[in-house]
């Protein structure tokens, strides 16, 4: 298959309460909206000759199979590009396209420290950042989808992994960790500000 259809249904409406032989029930319905998928190959190849495979076996090094991990290895890679960012020319939607109809949470100013990066704001400022998320997802989902991983820039990570909280011994990153058991956090190079796409 080339590509795939599929359809997105919203569900509309809301019930009341009735009366005894009651005529005016409320309508409720679903409404689908068709979408397409595409499906693209990815490939790469290696190759080696006689002599390098004589040169190879005689040096007790796997050239073949080091060459096949490579091979692999970038396939994993542009698997990984394609998922973050897609491929316009390709019609393949990533996690960060613009068209890609999932919800976006802005994060607001600290009302103390003024900034919008987790690196400049205080704790609490991103204890209410991630609260403010969470709730932003259960108000559009009407608490039909639950968060179950956070990503966060690496480097914003490794800050928080390091930025103790004031008069404790937790850091940031613990503390997230302790309070939202049900959400993995983990670190993504993918969402570095600085990030380049090779």
């Amino acid at each position: 298959a080339e590509s795939f259809t599929y359809y997105g249904y919203e569900r509309t409406g809301m019930a009341k309460i009735i009366s005894n032989y009651a005529t005016d029930l409320p309508r409720v319905d679903v409404k689908g909206e068709q979408k397409t998928g595409y499906v693209k190959g990815i490939g790469d190849s290696y190759g080696y000759n006689v002599q390098e495979m004589r040169a190879s076996r005689m040096a007790g090094k796997s050239l073949d199979s080091r060459r096949a991990d490579s091979a692999r290895y970038h396939i994993d890679r542009l698997t990984n590009k394609l998922i973050w960012v897609g491929d316009k020319s390709n019609k393949l939607v990533g996690v960060l396209s613009e068209d890609n109809d999932i919800p976006v949470y802005v994060v607001t100013a600290g009302a103390v420290s003024k900034k919008t990066s987790w690196l400049d704001k205080y704790p609490d400022e991103i204890v209410e950042d991630v609260k403010s998320m969470l709730t932003q997802m259960d108000n559009s989902t009407q608490s039909v989808e639950k968060p179950d991983r956070l990503g966060i820039p690496s480097d914003v990570y490794t800050a928080l992994s390091l930025r103790r909280i004031e008069s404790t011994e937790s850091s940031v990153l613990k503390y997230l960790r302790d309070n939202l058991p049900d959400i993995k956090i983990v670190s993504c190079h993918e969402l570095n500000a600085n990030r380049t796409e090779t």
